[in-house]
């Protein structure tokens, strides 16, 4: 209470210091991590796999890769970037200047804006605080109109560095020319859900893979046409040149410019590949000689023709053999009395069988017999020529 009195309710002058690699997105690292542990997980049980290896893989990594890819791309603050080493004053009020390296990096829905000191110029020398090697990262939300007017009221309460205030003065503003900052919010709004309905079409990609491989093919073409989608809203609505002007080194006019980041072209490639993967698919799949179907109506391509029966293949069948008949018997008898068949027969059913048998045998011999058996056999024994 005493402290918030007289000191003007202001916001806390000392913050705890932060471990962590301005470089490093939590959110986009641990969903990455959801689609490489079951890669490397697939590597380690690799070796089991005796059959289509190859494609396996292929196929394994394809759809991983796209997925995380999509997912990375909408939490990572990548799609539009711009470094710069620059000459600034650190503090209001200061005469100290320093020599720090800025970066700004925009996402879908994100702001973030880095600084790495490395060298002072000028020391104040009312100030003997050491700034070599200090860093600080700083994440805007964007996601909103009002959020960036109100990011920077957060930073000028928090006394976050020049450089940075600087640059969100540069997006907060949206009067006139000076609109970065709607414009990047707009492009982000739209690619954000243009790769949402990219990223559910994998997922039904994933599920038509497992249950119905007829349409793989036809879910990752949608998933690369939405992916190309959400790169072209991008460009068509990003602001088309952002140059921040601060002090270089050598004293003279330096342009923090912006440029587009590999999130960018990471959702381009992807794009691609993924219609280029399912066109082939098609093409293939239209072209094969054969295809089976399974589960779901689905259909799978069969690897080779149509085996074709040949003499060779036909077991040779002799007319007159008992065995083949009594085979034929009892294949005739078990397709009838399938259900009711307990193994055995009875002692009606045995006697019909071989007289069955006997008459078809009777039959076969009198087809093969020669004539002159035939002639013999039809004269009577009285009968003279």
């Amino acid at each position: 209470m005493w402290s918030g009195w007289f000191g003007g309710y202001s916001a806390p002058s000392d913050y705890a210091t932060v471990e962590m690699p301005d470089w490093i997105n939590i959110t986009a690292t641990l969903l990455s991590l959801v689609f490489i542990l079951p890669f490397i997980a697939y590597l380690i049980v690799l070796p089991g796999v005796r059959e289509k290896r190859i494609a396996t893989t292929l196929v394994f990594a394809f759809i991983l890769l796209v997925g995380g890819s999509l997912a990375a791309s909408l939490y990572y603050p990548s799609w539009t970037v711009g470094y710069e080493g620059i000459v600034s004053s650190f503090r209001a009020h200061k005469r100290e200047r320093v020599y720090c390296n800025l970066g700004v990096n925009v996402g879908l829905q994100s702001l973030n804006v880095s600084m790495s000191i490395n060298d002072i110029i000028y020391r104040d020398p009312n100030d003997m605080s050491e700034l070599i090697g200090t860093k600080h990262n700083e994440k805007f939300d964007i996601s909103s109109v009002s959020s960036m007017h109100e990011s920077l009221m957060d930073a000028y309460e928090h006394g976050l560095p020049y450089p940075m205030l600087a640059v969100l003065e540069y997006f907060s503003l949206n009067q006139d020319a000076f609109d970065w900052g709607r414009h990047y919010r707009q492009a982000g709004h739209y690619a954000h859900a243009a790769i949402c309905l990219s990223f559910s079409l994998w997922i039904i990609s994933v599920l038509f893979l497992l249950f119905l491989p007829h349409f793989f093919c036809l879910a990752t073409i949608g998933s690369g046409l939405a992916s190309l989608v959400s790169v072209i809203i991008y460009l068509i609505m990003s602001p088309p040149r952002l140059s921040i002007s601060f002090v270089g080194l050598d004293g003279h006019k330096i342009d923090l410019e912006m440029a587009f980041g590999w999130c960018f072209y990471l959702i381009l490639s992807i794009g691609v590949l993924s219609i280029v993967v399912g066109l082939t698919l098609h093409i293939l799949q239209q072209f094969s000689v054969y295809t089976l179907s399974t589960f779901l109506e689905s259909y799978l391509d069969e690897t080779v023709s149509i085996k074709r029966r040949t003499m060779e293949d036909i077991p040779h069948i002799s007319l007159g053999s008992l065995e083949y008949m009594h085979t034929q018997k009892k294949t005739a008898g078990s397709d009838k009395n399938s259900a009711s068949s307990s193994g055995f027969e009875s002692r009606n059913s045995l006697r019909s069988s071989f007289d069955s048998i006997h008459h078809l045998h009777n039959d076969t011999m009198e087809k093969n017999a020669s004539p002159s058996q035939l002639m013999v056999e039809g004269l009577s024994p009285g009968a003279t020529c």
